[in-house]
This record gives structure tokens, sequence and C-alpha cells, in this order.
């Protein structure tokens, strides 16, 4: 799918602003959600809010569970059509490991939608999360965590396996695949653990190039995370894992600037007229402007959104043409995972930035440390300039103790009461749903370049997990809380927890958008895909 982007000025070009990947499937304004949940992916009808089809079997007609007889760990799915559209199917990452050592491995589930059913589960490089469509050659890229590599998978033989490639230099981590349409065959990888920049060609399914930025940032980006291109300046922006956004050249290969007081989730308008950094942890989104190539993007103004804003935004807009328009046209819906927990919204302001990593109803013994989790202590105005992140160390926060040795406060945070064992009635779902920005409203202000508000639409909450880790601050929430969310025709749904396992439907057309209700689910519901009508 091609389009045209607008020339806003001399200085930029026309451009096809399209990531390929299945958000094209999003306007088929037909169709049915599928929910991935414990040991059962759960066909959703939005018209009805009834679940149709209930999966609860592989190929073989055993369960859906793991090794432990537990449920598959669903990562990231994605839906695919075949290139003759004679079959169209569901790509899911299992995070499950087995074996061990150079042995071990994971599956990635193939779901065939027409006949709704699991036809196959292809061995690939273990615990992988994040997977990407490649319409031209009919492939799906599988990244696994644990060994850097893409396992790259056929479509035309649903659950055959074609070949597995590294996608980093020296040290494997976790990282993500760009796949835009403007660049085919071309496309860039992240890697959390170095500072490299992979560049792939996605015909040939091969690593073409690496590209070393360090002296271009210093150590200020150890590594990479997000990243999305703009046609407006053939740019790419990199989130970086210390904070800040590296802006890349894509027809040099070279760095244009680093902003180092921006940090965040990056995502682009689907005219790639603006750029959003969702800064999750401090509840808001700031807007940058593209500019023409070699020239460093623009802040235009920032959004805030209180709730703890997942990662990605869904765009929505109700144009029913392929191409792409500029952000004025959009609605954004980001899903919130902010803690409803009531004990401790009875004891702190959970709203607070930085509150999941560092719980401000906990005592801490070493308050003064910084922490990976830990919020800045400089005053922080999105409006004008955003100071700088405090240093990244891996210091755990102890709590304070009492003369007896307890902690004092053993309840605060991911120790309250209903965390861990979940309890959904100590928790508050009423507080929860989609932070809603119109940025039709906030594009044609006449206060334009303002900070904007995001508003609450009420669409249950999901429970938070406490961080286990050994760097973990004490009674701090695991990072791991994402919300999913996913366009389909006029509907958006979403993943709750609270006050029930369910998905959450929005009819995002009406304006403002209106949430229509809940489908219960089984439990633990985790990743939801949308398919257009077969």
């Amino acid at each position: 799918m091609a389009s045209l982007c607008v020339v806003l000025a001399l200085s930029l070009k026309p451009c096809s602003a399209v990531r390929l990947g299945d958000e094209s499937y999003g306007l088929n304004t037909t169709g049915a959600f599928y929910v991935f949940a414990d040991s059962a992916i759960q066909v959703v009808d939005p018209t009805s809010l009834t679940i149709v089809k209930n999966i609860t079997q592989d190929q073989n007609g055993k369960p859906l569970t793991n090794s432990a007889g537990a449920s598959i760990t669903w990562n990231d799915v994605v839906y695919i059509q075949g290139a003759n559209t004679s079959v169209a199917y569901i790509y899911a990452n299992e995070g499950d490991i087995y074996g061990s050592g150079a042995s071990a491995y994971s599956y990635v589930t193939v779901v065939d939608v027409r006949r709704q059913q699991v036809v196959d589960r292809v061995q690939v490089q273990p615990r992988p999360v994040h997977i990407y469509t490649v319409q031209q050659t009919q492939q799906v890229w599988s990244h696994s965590d644990a060994t850097g590599n893409f396992s790259i998978i056929s479509v035309s033989k649903a659950g055959s396996l074609n070949s597995t490639i590294p996608s980093y230099a020296s040290i494997p981590g976790h990282g993500k695949l760009l796949v835009d349409d403007a660049l085919y065959p071309n496309a860039y990888g992240s890697n959390v653990n170095e500072q490299v920049i992979s560049e792939f060609n996605l015909r040939t399914a091969s690593r073409t190039n690496t590209f070393n930025y360090s002296s271009f940032t210093g150590a200020a980006c150890t590594g990479t995370h997000s990243l999305v291109y703009s046609n407006y300046s053939s740019h790419v922006f990199f989130e970086c894992e210390d904070g800040g956004i590296l802006e890349w050249n894509a027809e040099t290969n070279s760095g244009v600037h680093f902003h180092q007081n921006i940090t965040g989730y990056i995502s682009a308008a689907p005219g790639d007229d603006r750029i959003l950094v969702t800064a999750s942890n401090y509840n808001w989104a700031t807007v940058l402007t593209p500019s023409g190539n070699g020239v460093p993007a623009e802040l235009a103004y920032t959004i805030q959104i209180p709730g703890s804003p997942a990662q990605q935004p869904v765009y929505y807009s109700n144009s029913s043409s392929k191409t792409p328009g500029k952000l004025a046209d959009y609605k954004l819906m980001w899903p919130l995972y902010r803690d409803t927990n009531k004990n401790n919204i009875a004891a702190a302001n959970v709203l607070a930035e930085g509150y999941l990593g560092t719980p401000t109803d906990c005592q801490y013994a070493n308050p003064n440390v910084t922490s990976q989790s830990l919020a800045p202590t400089a005053a922080m105005s999105p409006s004008s300039s955003i100071p700088l992140l405090p240093s990244l160390t891996q210091t755990r926060l102890q709590l304070l103790n009492s003369t007896a040795g307890t902690p004092r406060t053993p309840n605060c945070g991911a120790c309250a009461a209903g965390v861990n064992p979940f309890n959904p009635d100590q928790w508050n779902g009423s507080l929860s749903g989609f932070g809603v920005t119109n940025f039709t409203a906030v594009e044609n202000a006449a206060t334009k370049g303002t900070d904007a508000m995001a508003y609450l639409l009420p669409a249950g909450a999901n429970k938070l997990l406490s961080d286990n880790s050994t760097t973990a601050n004490q009674c701090a929430y695991s990072s791991e809380a994402n919300r999913n969310a996913k366009r389909g025709g006029p509907w958006v749904a979403m993943t709750a927890d609270i006050p029930q396992a369910s998905i959450y439907i929005v009819d995002a057309s009406a304006s403002p958008p209106k949430t229509l209700g809940y489908v219960r689910t089984a439990n633990n519901p985790r990743k939801i895909q949308w398919v257009p009508a077969q």
C-alpha cells in the first residue's frame, strides 16, 4: 500500500507513509478480535459483544499449555494474508523456553483464521518477544531476546522455518525491527545491549550493515529500543535505553542529533508529519515535528496523560482512505495501566511521576540513591525544557526497617494486599481505561503549540505485577504490566483484569469515543489481534 505525504515545505519531500505490518487491516469495517489468554484463544464478535469461538487445543489436539502444565505465555502476535489471499494466519510468539543451553528453543503458534484453529507450532529461537510481517516477501520475522536472532517463517507454508539470522554485532539483546515500505528492501534493527544500529535486506533476509554510533552520543545512549522512520526527513528515530532520542539519517547512515532531554517510547503519526514520544513513567507524550533531511526535528508541544500511558497508542480516524493522514486527522487512545489498588490509593498519590518504580508510600532506608525506576528529583515542566534524567544505576532501594528489623511499610506499592496473590476486589477498575486526545482539536486550536491534556475514558483496569528482579526496588511494580489494545474497523479493543478478566470494546467512531461494554474472557487476556472478515 503506497500513499503520498503532503509536502509542507520545500525542504520536505513527498513520500509513502506506511509502516508495513498488520495495522492496515484495521481499516476493514467487519471482522473479529482474537484474544490470547490463559490456555485459550478466544474469538470475539464486537457487534454482539460475545465470544463466538474458543480455541483451546493445538494442531495435535493438546491443550495450549507449556511443559509445566501452565498456560502458554503469549508475547506479540501479528496477522498476515497470503499473496493470493487464499490463506490468512495469526502468528503468536510463545515466551516459554524448552530445553537448555545451546539447545534451548521456543515456539510460534500459527492460527488459521479461516478454519479458526491452531494448525502449527513452529520451533524458533528461545524467548521470542517481538514479531513482524513482511508483505513483499510473505515472511514473518520473530525476534529472540535470548540469542538476539531472527527466526524467519514462510507464510506460504504456514509453519516452515526458512532461516535464522543474527540481529546484533557482538552482544545479543532485546530489540525491534523497523519495516517501512519507503525503506524496502532495507530495514533497521535496534538492540538495548550495544551501541550499534543494524541494517537488513528484507528481500534476501540478511543483515547487511552495522553502524556504531558511540562516537556520536558517547556513553549517553548505550542501547536502543523503539524506532520509527519519517519520510519527511528520511530520518530514523531511536529510543535510547538510557533516556534520550537518537535521530539518524537513513540517506547517509550518520547521526543527525541526540535529543538528550526527550525520552520515551517512539511512534509516528500515520502521515509521518509528527513523531510522538510517550514517557509512561512521567505521564506525558512529547510531540516532535520532523524537519528536512539532515536537520533535527523540533519540539512542538507535549500531551499530559495522567494514569501511566502504555507505550504504543492507538491511532484512530473515521476516514476510510488508505492514504494516511496528518496527526490532526486522528484521535489517539493510550491504554492506561495506573495503580488502582485501593490500599495504595488511600496511602499515596499513585499518579505521581515514577510511582510504579518507586512507590511513594514506601519508606526507604537509602532514598537518595538513584535506580532504573527512580524518578528525577528536578521539577519537570513538559511545556518548557525537560530536565535530564538521573544517572541510571543498579542500586536496590531497601525499605526502612523498624528497631525490630521488620520493614516499616511492608504493605506499600507492589507489596500491598491484592497484588500477589491477585484479588480484583482490592482494585478499583473504574479509575482506569484509555487516555484519549483528539488531535484535530489540538492541532487546529488557536493556541497550537501549548500543552494539552488527555481525558479518561473508563474501560476497566489491569493488574500490576511485583518486580522480582534482583535489582528492583523493594515493593516496586514490574514494567511488564503493559496493556494491549488494537483497532478493528470502528472499534478499539483493550485487555483488562479488573473488575474481571475481559476485553473492553470502544466505539472509536463516536465523538467523543464511548465504551460499548466488555466481554468476559479466560484469565489473563494479554494480546489482541484484529482479523478482517474472511
